[in-house]
């Protein structure tokens, strides 16, 4: 048991040094927005996390090379982080908004970090990688397999609010008219991964 945890602990590090576009979009909000928009930002990642393991564990592991196109996935997951890169490059930074209006965000912000980690091939390989070891190392014992995750994922939202809050920190060394530059910053990131994915999919 005390295995399966830490094991799945390593499995959390491995994940929480990956710095993709989640890991800018943590930084972004800590610098601009504090701490509670990082954590349901951290919260949706989770959800889409858990998500993978539960389907993956249970429904397609045995299945994966026939009903999953890998290119299809490159290019809806280029799509998405397109998307969001150029809408926080274009949108205008408004640093006085309203609690109303932060309280409707933050729910964005919830199914934004859901849509842009479930829609990254690169977490679902991980994770599908993550599956097919837990089944050689815990065959048959779901018990075990879930102590693995649960501790997996556990580390990867404590070490993801962990990185916002660490953004948070930043604030005070930043006057409000430099806000905008972690934005962009972020919003180019977001278009370099999606460009990437496309690439991908065309065999470079």
């Amino acid at each position: 048991m005390f295995a399966a945890i830490a094991e799945g602990f390593i499995l959390g590090l491995m994940l929480a040094c990956f710095f993709g576009p989640i890991f800018f979009l943590l930084l972004d909000l800590g610098v601009n927005r504090g701490i509670k928009p990082v954590i349901f930002l951290s919260l949706g990642v989770f959800a889409s996390d858990f998500l993978f393991v539960l389907v993956l564990y249970f429904v397609l592991s045995n299945y994966i090379s026939r009903v999953v196109d890998y290119n299809y996935l490159f290019i809806s997951g280029g799509l998405i982080l397109i998307y969001f890169g150029l809408a926080k490059i274009f949108k205008t930074q408004n640093v006085q908004e309203k609690k109303d209006v932060m309280v409707e965000n933050n729910r964005k912000i919830f199914f934004q970090g859901f849509a842009i980690n479930i829609l990254n091939p690169s977490v679902f390989l991980f994770w599908f990688g993550s599956v097919m070891v837990a089944k050689s190392k815990f065959p048959g014992n779901h018990f075990f397999s879930l102590l693995y995750f649960l501790s997996a994922l556990i580390v990867v939202v404590s070490t993801d609010i962990g990185k916002g809050f660490l953004a948070t920190q930043l604030r005070k060394f930043i006057n409000p008219g430099n806000l905008g530059f972690f934005s962009k910053l972020s919003g180019f990131v977001f278009v370099f991964y999606g460009v990437k994915l496309f690439l991908k999919a065309g065999g470079w």
